[in-house]
């Protein structure tokens, strides 16, 4: 048996006693159910109130990963294009170098080529030769 139920067995007993605690009784057991129906509207809001605020949360963190998604597959993208520009330009970049290491070489072995001092050297023509 509850404690309600309990309480209301008491008051009717009480009742049958007093007419006027009758009248009272029922005032404070037609308090009690309006309070309890209050209560259950309370509570029914807030829980609407919490689905309303998770739902607001999903929808941000949603939008969250789907900005993080977008912005993973731009740098992707990115790093795709730079690495075939590197790939195009690397070669043109290494020819560039290549060709002025040769033509520095070339302009020693010219001033070699015309240094007095080298040219009497027994061994210079061998290490031009190489």
């Amino acid at each position: 048996m509850k404690v309600e139920e309990k309480n209301e067995s008491d008051l009717k007993q009480d009742q049958s006693n007093n007419p006027q605690s009758k009248k009272d009784t029922d005032v404070v057991i037609e308090k009690d159910k309006i309070q309890d129906e209050k209560n259950k509207e309370a509570e029914g809001l807030e829980s609407k109130n919490k689905e309303e605020l998770n739902g607001k949360k999903v929808k941000e963190l949603e939008e969250k990963i789907l900005r993080t998604l977008a912005e993973m597959e731009n740098r992707r993208r990115r790093f795709e294009k730079e690495r075939d520009e590197a790939f195009e330009f690397g070669g043109f970049a290494f020819a560039k170098e290549s060709l002025a290491l040769i033509d520095n070489l070339e302009r020693a072995r010219t001033s070699f080529t015309n240094n007095k001092k080298f040219k009497e050297n027994k061994d210079f023509p061998i290490i031009l030769e190489a």
